[in-house]
């Protein structure tokens, strides 16, 4: 006996056990001394045909007994076992036998006369032909002795032959040996203790080399195969049934049929299923936790169930995990454990070993792979390569799977990188079906796309342009593709809907039925209409929009979307939500909404003066962070501006002192009232307000000077309770242009209010204040309106939202960085400025457009697969600052209005883009919805532990304007911005988009005492570089478009290059 040929390990157990039940049928029981001696006489047989070392022997044989007898034959008489299927399209079995070319083929009896008919009509030449029986007999089998035949194999000759999917739509194969099959059963055997008490069930389709587990399990130990009657495994209940009644106690199967079994079972619960059953292995596509979670709901917990991964080139599977306690999320896919003995996992991006939740492509290293696929060395040499890490000879397999370790070693496989897909736990590659499909006269173009069905598995639909019908194209793919991968629909198409790059735009596939919205104007139709187009017009600046078209089509963004509410509520006192405008996103749509809609919003009236009001949370929050942390600059918000032209500066003194007469926030400083924080509003004109004005004229280094002057002021700590907290200086630098430098706190102002203030500087200057419209109100009302909404019957609703978001608090976000983090948080910081240009400025948008979502959203899903990628963790938190302006008052003042919302995204990395943007539409639709609950209640409501050296929540926010900076002119003057080099950071990474025109502007803000330039450098290009892989197919998941981006981080590589033994 040698233990690394299995079927001498077979002989062993027909010597010792002879009368022991090797197979167990419906009909019939087999033992190892008959089907011992049965094989063996057919051996003998095999050699007189001229079978010896590596011969090939094809086996047409669908199923029971008489199949093992005939695969144990062929590794008897030393040949190689090759199953052909007849239910194999024409195309396939012709390329099969061309490859192949088998010596001698083994039929059935009962079938004879079909197959010949079969091979003859097909122009197949037919091999030395060996007909078995049901009793496994041939003619000529009496005469032959039922002795074992003499061993002439070595350990590493070729003894399988199995057939799988190719790219091009020709047949590829890939060859077995005989140790690395023995190794696998021998690691199976031991782990899971499998005795001769053991029943094994055959479910696996027999031209798969999972067949090869389900019978040579059983086979080598002296247990009994279980194999069922055709027709039971197709049909679940009597699958069922005979699982049951066989007393099987280890399942090898797929998780479709898993999935199957389990349904049925929760529809019709069956108290005390499976008494005898141990275990399910399973293996061929992802599992997940609700498949378990249902498993044990519907039969109990007393089987284990058993995750595999493998590849067919490396035998069977390499790493196993055996499931115990579940994650809490069913949606997650079951991970697929550790290596099994004797097999190592290496995940590498270009050569270098990924650190932990770093994904990358997945290599598989043992001395037990397959031999490579058959007469096809350019494929071996792609797929089997040297290892990288080391300088001796050392293969591994390229196995096509995206992946990474957890924190616990366990492999996460996350899809693959080219186009194969597993249907009912089979590879298919589309490329096959693709062209099988383009081969049938009449197909003009097609396109196959992989559609995950209700059960986790995967559909496959064809569409196709072409005269021919979908009747006719059916019937002309029974001969070029088998039946396992052929198509589930097929959609017959006109054309094919184009992406802006030209590609067949497979997201507008996944809708056949879905007509293209005209883009063509319609004229409103009512009053309604037509106002709500002028306010169309004016917000997106078109000349017309037609009434069918969506808001999101004709250049409409979130951030307009809240311009729009305040229009609407200013024209119909009707308080609607973005969500409405995603809902009902046409003029047509949106006016017939207003005309059902009767909840007018809450006004805000002014309030009594009084000597101190109450300040806003936000407000609150600045506060205190300025009496713990000594008045810090980090707060103060910065402004600078070229002024060209003939400047008269007194006309500009005057303007700002008008300015701050308008708007009370200018004059308004902060003090402690028994403890609490309040504002006081000083009277106008009794704050004296001046313009430090100086001459650098004679300064040959006068913008420089400019630059560090401009520094030196935003630097200047404010104080709060005495102010002025406006402080502005005026720097002539050139006979026609000074630089306006003025500076904030943010506690009274933000972005918004800079864009206003400049606006109305500018009009008082030019003594415009008459175009000014009155203030209806002032701060101090808006904060009695927002802390009375605390009281409003919606309040509890926008409080139980974002405390659903963080329900569970997400993990702190852990972007690697150059240095060390302080233990306290600080805010030095840095720019990095850049572009993206015209062609991807218009593909993004392009992609929103088709998408129905704002820019904003397909930036921050950008954005959100870039933190994924550089950080491994698949729950992300960034911060998203809005206007705050949700009433029609608000459009026009300066103060602190900014709100933060801290967006939680639970990546699934076997999504793809697409999906990711639908999930992050919803979440950022759900966030504007409750933008009025402030950033800090949040905060104090979860209970936060306290971070020195970090925000609360998210040190990552994601900005967007679609405003660009403050650019201005008149007769005489013209306003540009000027820009100082000044730059704090608020948190580690803040992420500006501005919309300028055709191209956007990007802008890193970054902490310096936790990056570098260079880290920057790097991050603008994988920015850039993943923007145009997510263009080019947004269809991959993202694991795949995250691959795309270089290596980011040198951590320590998780790998195993230990010696991995030859023996087992």
């Amino acid at each position: 006996m040698n233990k690394k040929i299995l079927h001498t390990l077979f002989e062993n157990q027909a010597a010792q056990a002879p009368e022991r039940i090797a197979i167990q049928e419906a009909q019939r029981s087999l033992t190892y001394g008959t089907l011992n001696a049965a094989a063996n006489r057919l051996a003998h047989y095999l050699r007189s045909l001229g079978i010896g070392r590596e011969s090939m022997v094809g086996v047409m044989i669908p199923g029971g007994g008489a199949l093992v007898a005939a695969l144990l034959a062929a590794f008897k008489a030393g040949g190689v076992y090759l199953p052909i299927d007849t239910a194999f399209s024409g195309k396939r079995l012709k390329q099969m036998f061309t490859l192949s070319t088998p010596e001698v083929l083994i039929i059935p009896a009962a079938q004879k006369a079909a197959i010949l008919e079969l091979l003859d009509g097909l122009q197949i030449a037919i091999p030395q032909l060996v007909v078995l029986d049901e009793m496994l007999m041939f003619e000529g089998a009496d005469s032959l002795a039922a002795t074992n035949p003499e061993l002439i194999n070595d350990p590493e000759d070729g003894n399988y032959l199995f057939y799988t999917s190719g790219s091009t739509g020709d047949a590829k194969a890939f060859l077995g040996c005989h140790q690395s099959l023995s190794h696998f059963i021998h690691w199976e055997l031991k782990e899971f203790g499998i005795t001769a008490e053991d029943k094994i069930s055959q479910l696996s389709q027999f031209t798969f080399d999972a067949s090869l587990r389900d019978i040579f399990l059983p086979l080598s130990c002296g247990a009994t195969l279980c194999m069922p009657e055709p027709g039971i495994k197709s049909n679940v209940l009597q699958l069922i049934d005979w699982i049951n009644n066989s007393g099987v106690t280890l399942v090898h199967c797929v998780p479709a049929l898993f999935r199957l079994i389990t349904r049925e079972l929760l529809q019709n619960p069956q108290p005390g299923i499976f008494p005898q059953l141990k275990y399910i292995l399973m293996a061929g596509e992802a599992l997940y936790v609700k498949d378990i979670q249902n498993w044990r709901s519907a039969a109990g917990t007393h089987v284990e169930i058993v995750n595999l991964y493998g590849t067919s080139e490396t035998t069977l599977a390499k790493t196993f995990y055996r499931i115990g306690e579940l994650p809490d999320n069913p949606q997650l896919a079951i991970h697929a454990g550790k290596p099994i003995d004797n097999a190592a996992v290496l995940i590498m991006n270009d050569g270098i070993p990924c650190a932990v939740n770093e994904v990358g492509n997945i290599y598989i290293r043992t001395p037990f792979m397959t031999k490579g696929y058959y007469r096809n060395e350019a494929l071996n040499r792609e797929v089997f390569i040297q290892n990288p890490l080391v300088d001796f000879k050392d293969t591994l397999h390229q196995t096509g799977d995206m992946g990474r370790f957890n924190a616990d070693g366990n492999i996460e496989v996350l899809g693959r990188t080219d186009d194969q897909v597993k249907v009912n736990g089979i590879r298919v590659t589309l490329g096959e079906v693709k062209q099988g499909v383009l081969e049938v006269s009449g197909v003009q173009q097609v396109e196959i796309v992989a559609a995950e069905n209700n059960d986790n598995g995967n559909d496959l639909l064809c569409y196709y342009t072409g005269a021919v019908t979908v009747e006719e194209l059916r019937k002309q793919l029974a001969y070029a593709l088998n039946e396992n991968i052929m198509p589930a629909f097929f959609i017959q198409m006109e054309s094919f809907p184009l992406t802006i790059n030209g590609k067949v735009d497979k997201k507008m596939l996944s809708k056949p039925a879905a007509v293209i919205e005209d883009a063509g104007y319609e004229a409103p139709v009512n009053d309604t209409e037509k106002e709500m187009e002028a306010m169309w017009i004016e917000l997106l600046s078109l000349p017309r929009v037609g009434r069918n078209v969506s808001f999101f089509k004709v250049g409409g963004t979130s951030l307009k979307a809240i311009q729009l509410i305040s229009r609407v509520y200013k024209k119909y006192n009707v308080l609607i939500k973005v969500n409405d405008i995603f809902t009902h996103a046409s003029i047509a749509q949106l006016s017939a909404f207003l005309l059902n809609k009767q909840a007018p919003a809450t006004g805000i009236t002014p309030v009594v003066p009084q000597p101190y009001y109450d300040v806003t949370h936000a407000q609150k929050r600045l506060w205190m962070m300025d009496q713990l942390e000594d008045a810090q600059a980090a707060y103060n918000i910065p402004g600078a501006f070229m002024l060209q032209g003939d400047l008269n500066i007194t006309a500009l003194e005057q303007a700002f002192l008008q300015l701050i007469t308008r708007h009370e926030s200018l004059r308004t400083t902060f003090t402690a009232v028994d403890g609490v924080p309040k504002f006081r509003v000083q009277e106008a004109g009794a704050q004296i307000f001046h313009i430090d004005c100086k001459d650098l004229t004679n300064d040959p280094q006068a913008m420089q000077t400019a630059q560090h002057m401009a520094s030196q002021l935003f630097r200047t700590p404010f104080d709060l309770e005495n102010g002025p907290l406006l402080k502005a200086m005026l720097l002539k630098v050139a006979a026609d242009q000074h630089v306006f430098v003025f500076a904030m706190h943010h506690i009274i102002s933000d972005g918004w209010s800079i864009q206003v203030m400049v606006k109305e500087l500018l009009a008082l200057y030019n003594n415009k204040n008459t175009a000014l419209p009155a203030l209806k109100i002032q701060y101090k009302d808006y904060a009695a309106w927002l802390n009375n909404q605390m009281n409003d019957k919606s309040w509890p609703a926008h409080r139980r939202y974002w405390l659903q978001q963080f329900e569970d608090l997400a993990p702190v976000l852990q972007l690697p960085t150059d240095h060390p983090r302080p233990l306290a948080k600080t805010t030095n910081g840095a720019t990095l400025e850049f572009e993206i240009n015209e062609t991807l400025t218009a593909g993004i948008k392009a992609l929103a457009r088709a998408q129905d979502v704002s820019v904003y959203m397909c930036l921050l899903a950008t954005v959100k697969v870039l933190l994924y990628r550089y950080s491994g963790q698949d729950d992300i938190v960034t911060g998203m600052p809005v206007a705050g302006r949700v009433h029609k008052d608000l459009d026009e003042q300066l103060g602190l209005y900014v709100n933060m919302l801290a967006i939680r995204t639970r990546l699934q990395t076997d999504n793809n883009f697409l999906q990711l943007l639908k999930n992050i539409k919803q979440t950022l639709l759900g966030a504007y919805e409750h933008q009025v609950y402030p950033f800090d209640q949040l905060v104090e409501a979860l209970h936060l532990e306290h971070d020195t050296s970090r925000s609360p929540l998210t040190d990552v926010w994601v900005q967007h304007s679609d405003t660009p900076w403050v650019q201005a002119e008149d007769a005489n003057l013209k306003i540009t911005a000027f820009e100082t080099g000044h730059t704090y950071s608020k948190v580690d990474l803040t992420v500006k988009f501005i919309e300028t025109g055709s191209t956007i502007s990007v802008i890193l803000e970054y902490n310096t005492d936790l990056f570098e330039e260079s880290t920057m450098v790097q991050m603008k290009d994988n920015l850039l570089g993943l923007m145009n892989a997510i263009l080019q197919q947004p269809e991959q998941s993202l694991t795949a478009l995250s691959a795309h981006l270089p290596r980011i981080r040198q951590h320590a590589p998780v790998h195993q290059l230990e010696s991995i033994s030859n023996d087992y």
